[in-house]
């Protein structure tokens, strides 16, 4: 558990004003829920929206006030500062990911943080990234404690939908469904390259394969590994599959998805190709990539098959 924030680099809030909006005024209006789950696809903003919204609340009427105009938090704010650096203790930070889990004893330190006091009287937030990873175990412990939070504290779980959620801790939260269409992908994505100049190798014609953040991390992905889009498929599967099998990369599995998607939308463009072949194709790969991550399988059946149906792959 840990309440410093990684990211230090996500003072502007790109997209999702209207949501930002309208949990502000649930807020100031006193109707903002103890504890609010915050669904939607992974890498659309809803961590950095979190976060924003967290920083809006603790900086009210300090000196260094949130920037409602252009939505961005002000790196001035002692509190935006002490966030950074672990020291805030109006935050916890719990993050979930394939690699590490959270734990009963960082559950059990929450709870010991939750009932010391306050050296002032501002709100107490713990936001918990990619809360359907949670274990049975781990959830059914955090219920206890978030079934009737004391009046100064408030859960925000941030769902990526990437994993069923368990169903009670959906029941004791309010939902808020988080979508943004294609054109929203585009906006933000161009956004988020500008202000942050940012260069990335992925073509404009699939940045709408995958969510803004997806995008970055995937192209990122990409060049740590010296792959191009354009590289023989069976090649870049082959170094992708090789680094999962080593560092557990999440991410190479999914830049093998994006490639595959890629492939698919390249041979659709021809309009000689079959597509209930192709989506069969689609279908039998990413089953035995699924099997191959499930079971710690070689990546030699996969291999096989891209290599026995080249007639997919570019």
């Amino acid at each position: 558990m840990t309440a410093s924030i990684e990211n230090s680099t996500c003072l502007k809030l790109f997209g999702l004003k209207k949501y930002f909006l309208d949990f502000v005024e649930l807020y100031n209006n006193n109707y903002f829920p103890k504890v609010i789950l915050i669904s939607g696809n992974k890498g659309i903003g809803k961590f950095t929206l979190a976060f924003h919204l967290v920083n809006y609340f603790l900086s009210t009427k300090t000196k260094y006030e949130y920037d409602l105009k252009n939505m961005m938090i002000n790196k001035e704010s002692d509190y935006f500062g002490n966030i950074l650096n672990g020291t805030n203790e109006n935050l916890v930070h719990i993050k979930n990911d394939n690699e590490k889990k959270t734990t009963i004893d960082e559950i059990r330190n929450i709870k010991k943080k939750f009932n010391s006091s306050l050296m002032n009287r501002k709100p107490r937030f713990t936001i918990i990234d990619d809360v359907e990873l949670l274990s049975k175990n781990i959830a059914n412990s955090l219920l206890k404690f978030i079934e009737e939070p004391s009046e100064n504290n408030y859960f925000i779980l941030v769902n990526n939908n990437r994993y069923e959620l368990l169903e009670t801790i959906k029941s004791r939260a309010i939902e808020f469904k988080i979508f943004i269409n294609n054109n929203e992908k585009k906006d933000i994505l161009k956004k988020l390259i500008q202000y942050y100049d940012i260069n990335i190798d992925i073509p404009e014609d699939f940045q709408d394969f995958d969510t803004p953040g997806m995008i970055l991390n995937l192209d990122k992905n990409l060049k740590k590994l010296n792959i191009s889009i354009n590289d023989s498929f069976y090649n870049s599967a082959s170094i992708l599959l090789k680094d999962y099998k080593k560092n557990k990369n999440q991410f190479s599995l999914e830049c093998l998805n994006f490639l595959i998607e890629i492939n698919l939308r390249k041979k659709l463009n021809n309009s000689e190709s079959d597509l209930i072949k192709l989506i069969d194709y689609k279908n039998n790969i990413i089953k035995l990539i699924h099997n191959f991550k499930k079971f710690n399988l070689s990546s030699g059946t996969v291999l096989e098959y891209i290599k026995e149906h080249k007639e997919y792959a570019t």
